[in-house]
């Protein structure tokens, strides 16, 4: 065992060294000498880490990089992590060659999950081959989330009765938001304006008034739901809104005439359009034959016809 310093006592410098090995027996009669290179490396490598840019603007389809230049061989360990020092994720782990290699994050912690906004560095580890080690850190740099704000709702709503309904709808990123309702392109009311709300669940009320507080009539209407978030990245959702407070009113015949041959036609009348559905049933209430089943029907005079058979295709007697 040697302990790298000298017969004096004094540590040696760094190089390269020869141990000497000269074997003899009990006769003193000696063999062949062996001649071993020993390299003495105390310097721990060094490194120097250049970020592409101090603002990395998030939006899950760039990167923020950084470039290392190593001096020697080395096992290069790069974590990135946050301002307080807890790693986020591990980026490199392996061993590199002297020269420059890149450093690469897509803003994903080690669970895949998009990181939060924040002030982030490199953590580097160099180990060469003499197991010197050398532990640094880059500059701080700062996650902006730039990606586009979404807003995930039902895309139609029913208004059937009276009263106040509640529309929910989800948000991404957090932002200022407003909701208008419209119907085609005339502006109905104004529900809410540049109102911030947090990211996740929200909603809103409508009571099916108009701006004067007047009830709209039956039609189909829009809500318009815009999030603009602290970076003016902006979205906006269009869903329905389908009022329908006043009853069908349906006019039709009491008694309808039926021949063998040409069966009959019955004409009745919708007092606005509506899903309709038709059936025939016999004197018993037995079900005898669907004519339609909830199919869209405009208004006005409408009619349908019947040739006396069942569902089956046998005459009903």
């Amino acid at each position: 065992v040697w302990n790298g310093k000298d017969s004096k006592g004094h540590t040696i410098k760094d190089g390269t060294y020869y141990l000497i090995m000269s074997p003899a027996n009990s006769r003193n009669r000696k063999g062949k000498t062996k001649k071993v290179q020993i390299k003495v490396d105390t310097a721990r490598p060094s490194a120097k880490v250049t970020l592409s840019s101090t603002l990395f603007k998030m939006n899950t389809k760039n990167t923020a990089t950084a470039k290392l230049s190593l001096n020697e061989t080395s096992n290069v360990l790069v974590n990135v992590v946050n301002e307080s020092g807890v790693s986020i994720k591990r980026l490199i782990s392996k061993q590199s060659q002297p020269g420059t290699i890149t450093i690469s994050w897509n803003g994903k912690n080690d669970k895949n999950q998009l990181a939060a906004e924040g002030k982030y560095r490199y953590s580097i580890q160099l180990k060469d081959v003499a197991g010197n080690i050398t532990k640094m850190n880059s500059s701080l740099f700062s996650l902006q989330d730039w990606r586009i704000p979404a807003i995930q709702s039902s895309k139609d709503f029913n208004f059937i009765t009276k009263g106040t309904k509640t529309f929910t709808y989800t948000l991404t990123k957090p932002g200022n938001v407003s909701i208008d309702i419209y119907k085609g392109t005339n502006l109905v009311k104004t529900i809410e304006k540049d109102v911030y709300k947090a990211a996740g669940k929200q909603s809103f009320m409508w009571d099916g008034t108009d701006t004067a507080m007047n009830q709209v009539v039956d039609g189909d209407y829009q809500f318009r739901i815009n999030v603009v978030d602290k970076y003016r990245l902006s979205q906006t959702f269009t869903g329905n809104v389908h009022i329908r407070l006043t009853n069908i009113q349906i006019s039709y015949p009491d008694v309808v005439k039926f021949t063998t041959y040409s069966g009959s036609e019955v004409y009745y009348k919708l007092s606005q359009a509506a899903n309709v559905t038709i059936e025939i049933f016999n004197a018993w209430d037995g079900k005898v034959r669907t004519i339609k089943k909830n199919e869209p029907v405009s208004t006005g005079i409408q009619y349908f016809s019947w040739d006396g058979q069942d569902n089956y295709g046998y005459d009903e007697n």
